[in-house]
């Protein structure tokens, strides 16, 4: 974490990163709440494995197929 970079964000800004890159969120001091929203896009055919894997599919997993148009 030494090289660690702060990343100040203002109300309605959006924060975008791989999700390889090592990342953190400290304690919220603000008297408001923090809302954060989660995608993950992978390849079609993926298959969510958390059942077989953990015993459990976690409730923040809700993998939905995305179509295209054909052309």
């Amino acid at each position: 974490m030494s090289q660690a970079q702060v990343v100040l964000m203002k109300a309605g800004d959006m924060l975008l990163f791989h999700s390889h890159l090592m990342h953190r969120s400290a304690d919220n001091v603000a008297n408001a709440g923090r809302a954060a929203m989660v995608y993950h896009y992978g390849e079609a055919g993926t298959v969510d494995g958390s059942k077989e894997r953990f015993g459990i599919v976690p409730p923040n997993i809700d993998w939905m197929p995305v179509r295209r148009k054909e052309r």
